[in-house]
């Protein structure tokens, strides 16, 4: 009898060994399910952003340069060895101040180098960088990937982003060629001495003496005619004003005439009152002689406040838009009050182009462009913005 009760206990203590070795195992399991799930909905939950990162997507923007109207740029992308379900790109672009993104651009494949023409560019001026944010195809729809890459431009590439209307862009790096590629070189005016070259707002300025410094183009220069315009005009320049004279005015710039009281044969006039100008007295005007209602036009600007101080670089626009307005003066990017012109033309003429002629200008200039369309506002200041 004993020995049957012994062998019960025993058997059952093997028993109650198995059970708990089985009631392990399945809590174990039952664990790992509980973990699995979780792991399952966390994947689930992140595989859009997983597949939207890419993070083997890499890209680049190569260059920005203007596009074939004011609107658009062309935008060289490259898009490197790496994995990415690309189904399109976008491109964010600044002029500085504003930013504008694109729509949906085609896709661009794996070792491709492609090239975009006539990208929007919204309302901006002169770009200064732009983003390439690829569109990824994932699980739940198209999205854009965090993987993006940016160029920001140089000064000159920037200027470059502007619709191709620049005629003329001297620097002044220690001459005066034109750097817009029409070859329209400066050089010293008969009975004149060439400026010196002293340091400006980029890199070098050209430095008038108020003595007897001037340069001009003259009408031999390949590509003269350019300068010839009869209706949309813009003219930029850094000025800087040492001292002023007892004269009346200084032409910063000017084509067609070489002093005062024969301004009827000019194209266009951009000119500084010396002591003399009365009420315009050191400030900037431009001036023109526009064909008919009314053959004169000009404007200055008016209030005191824009009197340009001496020995302080100031940055000097004008545009003239004979459709949309007549003129606009600009100093340092903010346009002054319009006068408007509308319906007239400029007179055109075949006389050479003047810096710093009539009275002699005592002050640097710099950076001083022509385009034959008037520039946007926006344009403009992100000239202005870029190059100060």
């Amino acid at each position: 009898m004993q020995k049957r009760v012994k062998n019960f206990l025993k058997d059952n203590r093997g028993l109650s060994e198995v059970v708990t070795t089985l009631i392990m195992v399945l809590l174990v399991i039952v664990a790992l399910m509980i973990v699995w799930g979780v792991v399952a909905n966390l994947l689930n939950s992140k595989k859009g952003d997983i597949e939207s990162t890419n993070i083997f997507l890499s890209t680049e923007v190569l260059s920005v340069t203007a596009g074939t109207n004011p609107n658009t740029v062309n935008i060289v992308a490259k898009r490197n060895p790496g994995e990415g379900s690309v189904t399109g790109v976008k491109f964010l672009l600044s002029d500085g101040t504003n930013t504008f993104t694109t729509p949906v651009k085609s896709a661009i494949g794996e070792f491709e180098t492609k090239t975009y023409t006539d990208v929007e560019k919204g309302s901006l001026g002169a770009i200064k960088s732009a983003t390439l944010i690829p569109v990824i195809g994932t699980s739940s729809g198209d999205k854009n990937s965090k993987t993006t890459s940016t160029k920001t431009l140089t000064y000159d590439e920037t200027i470059g982003t502007i619709n191709s209307d620049l005629i003329a862009w001297w620097k002044f790096e220690g001459d005066a060629k034109d750097s817009s590629g029409n070859t329209l070189d400066g050089s010293c005016t008969v009975g004149s001495t060439c400026p010196s070259y002293v340091s400006g707002i980029k890199g070098q300025a050209a430095n008038f003496d108020g003595v007897n410094d001037a340069l001009n183009v003259p009408i031999t220069r390949p590509n003269f005619n350019k300068l010839s315009i009869p209706d949309d005009v813009t003219i930029l320049m850094w000025l800087n004003i040492n001292s002023i004279s007892t004269g009346y005015s200084t032409y910063l710039i000017d084509k067609g005439t070489t002093y005062w009281g024969t301004f009827g044969n000019s194209n266009y006039e951009l000119y500084f009152f010396q002591s003399l100008g009365g009420s315009s007295k050191q400030k900037v005007r431009m001036y023109s002689y526009t064909t008919l209602p009314a053959p004169a036009y000009g404007i200055d600007t008016s209030a005191p406040s824009d009197v340009i101080p001496l020995n302080s670089w100031q940055h000097i626009g004008w545009s003239f838009d004979k459709d949309t307005g007549g003129g606009l003066l600009y100093v340092n990017g903010a346009p002054k009050p319009p006068k408007s012109a509308n319906g007239r033309t400029l007179n055109t003429n075949n006389l050479p182009l003047y810096i710093g002629s009539n009275l002699p200008l005592d002050g640097q200039l710099d950076e001083v462009m022509i385009f034959n369309r008037a520039l946007t506002p926006a344009e403009i200041k992100s000239i202005y913005e870029a190059s100060k």
